[in-house]
C-alpha cells in the first residue's frame, strides 16, 4: 500500500534537499506519468507575463520563502533548503526596481535623455533576468548589453512614429481636401476637438455663427465698460485740463459734423478732457465703418481723428488708455464687419454664415485673423468650433463608371473629412503616448524577450 510521507517527515527520515532537473522521458523512466492541466485564462497569462517581466514574482517568492524559515526557526522546525537563490532573487528585485524607477521617473525632455534612459533601462531587465536564469557573469553582462539595446532602439523607435504622425494632418489634407489647419487642431488637441464635434453636431452651422456674434457682443460689453472706467480716471488725473483748436482745426471738425452728424462741444478753443475723450470716440466710431473709412470723405475723418488724438495725448494716461481701448475696438471691428452681431435680417445672417465656413480657406485671412483676435480676447474656442464645419462635410462617391466608385470607395477613409478628422485625433492621442515611459518599458521588455528566449 502506497504511502505519503510530508517534506518534515522525509527530512527527519533522513532525506536531502535534491536541485536537479530530469527531462520529460527521464521521469516517465522514473515511473512519472502525465497530468494533464487545466489551461489558464487570457487574464491569468497576462498577468504572469506581467509579474514575470517586473520582477513581482519572483521578489514575492523570495519573501515568501523567507517567511518559511524565519516561521521555521522560530518554532524550532528544520530550517527548508530555499528553492529560489540569492543571485535569482537579486535578479528579481533589480527587475523590480526599474519597474519602479521607470513607473516614477519623469521622461527627460530630450531626444537623447530619453533614449539613454531606455538603454538603462533595458540593461537592467536584460541582466537582472539572466541573474534569474543564474547565468555566468559573463552571460549577464552579454544580456545586459543586448537589454541596453533594445532598450535604446525601443524608444528610438517610438520617437520616430512620434515625429511621423506629425505630418498626418498635412497628408489628410491633400486627400479629404480639408485645411491643413483644421485637421492641425484635432491633432494639436484631440480632447477639446472630440468636445467640440459633440457640441457642433448638435447646435448646427447656425450655433457655432450664434456663439461668434454673441462673442463680439460680449466684447463690445466689455470695451463699453472699460471706456467707462479708463476715461473717469484719466479726467480724475487731469482736473482742469482744457484742449484748445484753431480756427483751421475748427473748421476741420465743424466739416465732418455737417457731413455726418456728430456732436461738437460749444467752446471749440477751450474743451475738457471729457469733452476731448467724446469726441475722440465719436469719430473714431465713424472711422471704424469701412463704408466710410474707404470713401473720398475717410480722408478727412482719418486726418480729424489724428489731430484729436494728437491733442489729448499730452494729457497724463491718454496714451495708454487710448492704446489699450484701440486695441480691443480694432478687434471689435473687424470681427463686427464679418458676422453683423447686431443685424437680423436672413440675407445679412446667411452671408455671415458664409463667411464662418469660409474663414480656412487660403483665401480668406482677415477672417480667420478677426476670429482668432475675438477667440483671445473673450476665451471662447471660436476657432475649434468654425473649424468642426469644415469637418462636418460628407466625401461623396462621385465617380460614374463601377471602377470609379470601387476605388473612392476603398479610398474613403483619407477622402472623407470625418475620416481624416478621426485619424488626426487619433494620431495626435498617439503622438502623446511615447512620454508615458511604463509603456517604452512594457513594449521593450517584450520585445526582448521575443528575441532572447
Amino acid at each position: 500500500m502506497p504511502q505519503e510521507f510530508s517534506y518534515e517527515e522525509l527530512i527527519k527520515m533522513g532525506a536531502q534537499p535534491v536541485d536537479q532537473e530530469f527531462s520529460f522521458e527521464e521521469l516517465q523512466g522514473m515511473g512519472a506519468t502525465e497530468v494533464s492541466e487545466k489551461p489558464r485564462s487570457i487574464f491569468r497569462k497576462a498577468g504572469g507575463f506581467l509579474g514575470d517581466i517586473t520582477g513581482v514574482t519572483g521578489v514575492a517568492r523570495g519573501f515568501g520563502e523567507a517567511a518559511k524559515i524565519a516561521k521555521a526557526g522560530l518554532t524550532g522546525q528544520p530550517i527548508p533548503a530555499p528553492s529560489i537563490s540569492p543571485r535569482r532573487f537579486a535578479g528579481s528585485a533589480a527587475k523590480l526596481g526599474a519597474t519602479v524607477a521607470g513607473g516614477l521617473a519623469a521622461a527627460p525632455a530630450t531626444i537623447a535623455g530619453r533614449v539613454v534612459l531606455g538603454a538603462g533601462l533595458g540593461a537592467t531587465f536584460g541582466g537582472g533576468e539572466a541573474l534569474e536564469k543564474e547565468k555566468p557573469i559573463g552571460g549577464v553582462a552579454k544580456e545586459a548589453a543586448i537589454g541596453a539595446g533594445i532598450g535604446a532602439g525601443t524608444v528610438g523607435a517610438f520617437e520616430g512614429i512620434k515625429y511621423a504622425v506629425k505630418g498626418v494632418p498635412k497628408l489628410l489634407s491633400y486627400f479629404s481636401d480639408t485645411p491643413e489647419e483644421v485637421l492641425q487642431r484635432q491633432f494639436d488637441n484631440p480632447e477639446l476637438a472630440a468636445k467640440t464635434l459633440k457640441q457642433v453636431k448638435v447646435s448646427g452651422a447656425t450655433g457655432v455663427l450664434d456663439d461668434v456674434q454673441n462673442a463680439a457682443k460680449i466684447l463690445r460689453k466689455n470695451l463699453t465698460q472699460q471706456w467707462q472706467e479708463g476715461a473717469k480716471v484719466v479726467i480724475n488725473n487731469n482736473v482742469g485740463g482744457r484742449v484748445g483748436f484753431t480756427q483751421n482745426e475748427i473748421g476741420k471738425l465743424q466739416r465732418v459734423a455737417g457731413d455726418f452728424g456728430i456732436d461738437l462741444p460749444q467752446n471749440l478753443s477751450k474743451v475738457s478732457v471729457k469733452e476731448a475723450l467724446e469726441l475722440n470716440k465719436e469719430i473714431n466710431e465713424l472711422f471704424s465703418k469701412r463704408a466710410i473709412r474707404e470713401s473720398a470723405q475717410g480722408v478727412i475723418v482719418r486726418k480729424t481723428k489724428e489731430l484729436v488724438s494728437d491733442k489729448l495725448s499730452k494729457f497724463s494716461g491718454v496714451k495708454e488708455f487710448m492704446s489699450n481701448y484701440a486695441g480691443e475696438k480694432q478687434v471689435l471691428d473687424a470681427i463686427s464687419d464679418i458676422v453683423k452681431p447686431y443685424a437680423d435680417s436672413p440675407i445679412t445672417k446667411s452671408t455671415a454664415l458664409a463667411r464662418i465656413k469660409a474663414i480656412f480657406n487660403e483665401n480668406r485671412p482677415a477672417f480667420l485673423s478677426a476670429v482668432k483676435d475675438l477667440e483671445d480676447s473673450v476665451g471662447i474656442p471660436l476657432l475649434d468650433k468654425a473649424a468642426t464645419l469644415s469637418i462636418l462635410r460628407k466625401a461623396p462617391i462621385s465617380g460614374q463608371r463601377l471602377f470609379s466608385q470601387f476605388a473612392e470607395a476603398l479610398f474613403f477613409p483619407l477622402t472623407s473629412p470625418r475620416f481624416a478628422a478621426l485619424e488626426s485625433r487619433v494620431a495626435g492621442r498617439f503622438g502623446k503616448l511615447p512620454a508615458i515611459q511604463p509603456v517604452r518599458t512594457l513594449v521593450g521588455e517584450g520585445t526582448r524577450r521575443l528575441f532572447r528566449e
